[in-house]
């Protein structure tokens, strides 16, 4: 299983929703691992899984993100990658506490921790570790949609929670 660091393409991506708010030089993956899948097996979750473990993210196949998958909209496994960088970025802010956080909330709700709302005052802090995932993951795509406009209308609700993503604070 051998780790590596973020591709170049991987690495764009990722700062258009964590800019310098996530220390890149301590991101790494690991590809075609049967951890993730193994560990869903054992609460049943739904396949292919990936997972977090401090700044390691593993995944179950190979993600193989190009140029050209970003270009023609492909963006299944860039998206993944966005949610589980997220879990790398809140074990950036809270050490081995984001896992705890993560663990108790997928035991407590399973698929139910996913779902979230956007609403006006809250902050990042207020969602649970996948609900940020998510966040993270959908303003991409969002972005994407949007032809990379920051300033389009159906970004405007992810704006407060990227701010904090990009500034690295993990704000109470």
């Amino acid at each position: 299983m051998p780790r590596r660091l973020l591709s170049a393409v991987e690495r764009a991506e990722a700062e258009v929703v964590f800019g310098a708010g996530l220390d890149y030089t301590r991101v790494f993956v690991v590809e075609n691992t049967p951890l993730p899948n193994w560990i869903a097996d054992i609460g049943r979750s739904p396949k292919p899984n990936a997972i977090t473990l401090g700044s390691v993210s593993y995944f179950p196949e190979m993600l193989q993100i190009t140029g050209a998958d970003i270009q023609n909209k492909n963006l299944r496994a860039i998206t993944w990658l966005m949610h589980e960088l997220t879990h790398q970025w809140q074990f950036q802010r809270l050490g081995w506490g984001y896992l705890t956080r993560a663990l108790w909330v997928q035991v407590a709700k399973g698929q139910k921790s996913y779902p979230y709302r956007l609403e006006d005052g809250r902050r990042l802090m207020d969602f649970n570790m996948e609900q940020q995932g998510d966040i993270a993951r959908d303003y991409y795509q969002a972005l994407v949609a949007a032809n990379r406009d920051e300033n389009a209308p159906a970004l405007a609700p992810f704006q407060p929670f990227i701010v904090e993503l990009k500034s690295g604070a993990y704000r109470r």
